[in-house]
C-alpha cells in the first residue's frame, strides 16, 4: 500500500492469532534512479513471497540498490 507518495509498506507474516509468527512491515521507497528497501521481512520464502509478488505485480520490478535492516530480529532481515 503506497502511504506516502513513493513509499509503500508491505505487511509480512503472521494472522496475528495466538502462535502464529508476528506481523511486520517492510517498506519501499522509490528514489530518482533506484528504490531501496527498509526491513525485507522474514528469511523463508513462504512469508517473504508478499514482499516479491508487491514488487514484481505492483511496483513493477524496480531497480533495487540497497536493502537495510533496522535491527538484528530474524523478521525484518529478510
Amino acid at each position: 500500500m503506497e502511504i506516502m507518495d513513493g513509499i509503500h509498506q508491505i505487511t509480512l507474516g503472521g494472522d496475528g492469532s495466538s502462535g502464529s509468527h508476528p506481523t511486520v512491515s517492510a517498506y519501499y521507497v522509490q528514489g530518482m534512479d533506484y528504490g531501496v528497501f527498509i526491513d525485507a521481512g522474514f528469511p523463508d520464502e513462504e512469508r517473504t513471497r508478499p514482499l516479491l509478488d508487491y514488487w514484481r505485480d505492483t511496483l513493477g520490478s524496480p531497480k533495487i540498490e540497497w536493502v537495510f535492516v533496522t535491527h538484528r530480529h530474524y523478521e525484518h532481515g529478510g
